[in-house]
């Protein structure tokens, strides 16, 4: 197999393109799959409140684009995430057969998230939850290591400190700080 054709590999596509790219993407089955798994979550869910359907496909979601985050998916998070919002929009005019268009996707679509200035997120207006798109995940990439750096070099301490204070900063969330209780005092 020529790398021009590209091969499929744990759900990544990696092909070198005529200019001399070399791109690693989702594969055409991968993305075949969260779309076909998306849909059967929903259809599943066809009499389910929005709550419901949401803690269902919350998880599916961002576990799919933390796994292809690293490569080049920006485009592919965007034509999933197109093929969600068909779905979920099925979904919701199923649900209310007689209303019109305008007051299904304003009971449904909102701009929940206000960080965002995004009108079309999907979510639940009593409760104010949403549905996480697949495009606000950030792309993050492998940054590679200087040269012949070793973290074993005493020289290299400041360089190895600063890469792992930018890692640990990028992966910090609120949500997700653990605090452990100080130890006990002890008299002496």
């Amino acid at each position: 197999m020529h790398a021009t054709s590209g091969i499929d590999f744990l759900g990544f596509n990696v092909r070198r393109y005529g200019d001399g790219k070399l791109l690693i993407r989702p594969s055409k089955e991968a993305v075949n799959r969260i779309r076909k798994r998306l849909s059967d979550e929903v259809c599943a869910l066809r009499g389910a409140p929005p709550l419901a359907v949401i803690a269902r496909l919350s998880p599916i979601i961002r576990g799919w684009t933390a796994y292809y985050r690293t490569v080049v998916s920006s485009h592919t998070f965007h034509t999933v995430e197109h093929h969600l919002w068909r779905v979920l929009y099925q979904w919701a005019r199923r649900r209310h057969r007689n209303k019109p268009w305008r007051w299904v996707s304003a009971r449904y679509y909102g701009k929940f998230n206000p960080a965002r200035n995004d009108r079309w997120v999907f979510g639940d207006q009593s409760t104010g939850i949403y549905l996480h798109r697949f495009s606000w995940t950030a792309i993050v990439r492998h940054q590679m290591v200087i040269g012949t750096a070793s973290p074993d070099n005493p020289a290299l301490t400041a360089y190895w400190a600063h890469r792992h204070a930018r890692r640990s900063h990028r992966h910090s969330h609120p949500r997700t700080i653990i605090r452990t209780p100080a130890p006990p005092m002890q008299l002496a």
